[in-house]
């Protein structure tokens, strides 16, 4: 990693050369960045629940009556920041861009609460702070061997053929191609070997609106020699 981004990248490559396991996590704008050991994970009193991993939690008490609602940002709001996102595409500036929006949400949960019902593959709570939940796997590594999960293109689980339409709609194919081979290529950068080893493969989420079929592969390759 180039340290000259965040001087915790020094420590990040430092315990990576002792073979050291740790978690970290990284803003946006890699301004902040935090590092934990194993033994660190439970004195900043983190919450983790991965594959494989899990910290013990309180369970806290619900609210008698749930709020929760969400404020998107206007069409108007949104149509500005799509025709950007399209100038740029016209212009070969990009070919895929994944376009998000802040929203804004007014709940009486607390975010132990939200950690305690989310249902997902990963999520961590940082207390007072913030929690985040994720269903798909970017990177695993077992053994000598490293795999990647591309996950694009999402479509209503309760619509009839919806696995079928899903993977032969026009655009989300495209997506789902685009990623599948960007993925490929960068992990060819670090192993040998590199190939498809599932294609368009779907997976049901559940998810407070509806419940979701999404569309992932799978990606090998075996380390390169350090």
């Amino acid at each position: 990693m180039n340290s000259s981004f965040h001087p915790n990248f020094d420590l990040m490559d430092e315990l990576s050369q002792k073979k050291v396991p740790f978690f970290f996590m990284i803003d946006f704008l890699m301004e902040n960045v935090e590092i934990f050991t194993e033994n660190e994970i439970e004195k900043k009193c983190l919450k983790i629940d991965f594959k494989g991993f899990k910290t013990d939690i309180n369970e806290q008490e619900f609210p008698r009556e749930i709020i929760f609602e969400s404020f998107p940002p206007s069409e108007d709001s949104y149509k500005k920041g799509f025709d950007i996102v399209q100038n740029h595409l016209k212009k070969g500036n990009s070919y895929l861009v994944n376009y998000t929006c802040k929203t804004e949400i007014k709940t009486n949960l607390s975010l132990e609460n939200l950690y305690q019902i989310s249902q997902a593959k990963y999520k961590v709570l940082y207390p007072e702070n913030w929690m985040f939940f994720s269903p798909e796997t970017f990177i695993e590594i077992i053994d000598n061997e490293v795999f990647t999960y591309p996950m694009k293109g999402t479509i209503d689980a309760e619509i009839e053929n919806a696995a079928d339409i899903l993977k032969n709609n026009e655009k989300e194919k495209a997506e789902h191609y685009t990623v599948v081979d960007l993925l490929r290529n960068d992990l060819s950068m670090i192993a040998d070997d590199v190939k498809l080893d599932e294609f368009q493969k779907i997976d049901f989420l559940k998810t407070k609106q509806k419940n979701l079929l999404a569309m992932s592969s799978k990606i090998s390759g075996k380390l390169k020699p350090e």
